[in-house]
């Protein structure tokens, strides 16, 4: 999970910093794409008891992208 976190941080900083064209949906389609990387290589198990919490940060990110 600390590796989902750190990916979604790492786009995120890519937003602030150096493009800031990167769209709240742009995040979540690179979210769906580590998340179907790491279904690949993890238990459905593991990928469903995923850290709500960092899902609930992406979220909120991307709801305050968006207004």
């Amino acid at each position: 999970m600390a590796s989902m976190v750190s990916h979604f941080e790492k786009i995120k900083d890519l937003h602030d910093v150096q493009h800031p064209l990167l769209t709240p949906e742009l995040v979540l389609v690179e979210w769906s794409k580590k998340l179907s990387q790491d279904y690949k290589t993890r238990t459905k198990n593991k990928i469903e008891a995923m850290d709500q919490g960092a899902l609930s940060r992406i979220t909120s990110w991307c709801r305050w992208q968006m207004t």
